[in-house]
């Protein structure tokens, strides 16, 4: 893993339906490396947002449960990822993170949801 030769990441996507691994266990496993091998508390640990085609609340739940800060339905557009990171990058520093930062992603989620909906 990247921590282990001096890496770091501030974000993680991931899809939920990967060959060999799922979105959901990969979630689980990074947090759970991350905090037991190590010792990085949540508020310093990379964001892990999930993209999943489907559209059902269980899946969304499942991935928050699993340590996902957010799932986004598929497609994910690039202004959409850049948003997220700018966001992200200006109040980094502030915590609890989550509380903070989630209602501002889930905004830009909603405009982006409905963009889509209705092209231009």
């Amino acid at each position: 893993m990247a921590y282990r030769n001096g890496y770091s990441y501030s974000h993680i996507f991931t899809d939920f339906s990967m060959p060999e691994i799922t979105g959901i266990e990969f979630a689980s496993k990074v947090r759970s490396l991350l905090k037991e091998e190590f010792k990085i508390d949540l508020a310093r640990q990379p964001l892990i947002m999930g993209v999943t085609g489907h559209a059902e609340e269980e899946f969304k739940k499942a991935g928050i449960d699993a340590g996902m800060d957010e799932v986004y339905p598929k497609p994910i557009h690039s202004k959409m990822v850049k948003q997220i990171l700018q966001i992200e990058k200006r109040i980094i520093n502030l915590e609890p993170r989550k509380s903070i930062l989630m209602p501002k992603l889930n905004k830009i989620a909603a405009i982006f949801s409905k963009s889509h909906d209705n092209p231009a």
